[in-house]
């Protein structure tokens, strides 16, 4: 089994856009 990078290690070092965080439990925004 191969493994994956996620979205926020593939994002390191740049940009990571994340459309409606509001929707997002408080302890995910901090």
């Amino acid at each position: 089994m191969r493994a994956r990078k996620g979205v926020f290690e593939q994002a390191h070092g740049g940009t990571l856009f994340l459309d409606e965080i509001g929707d997002m439990p408080l302890l995910m925004q901090v």
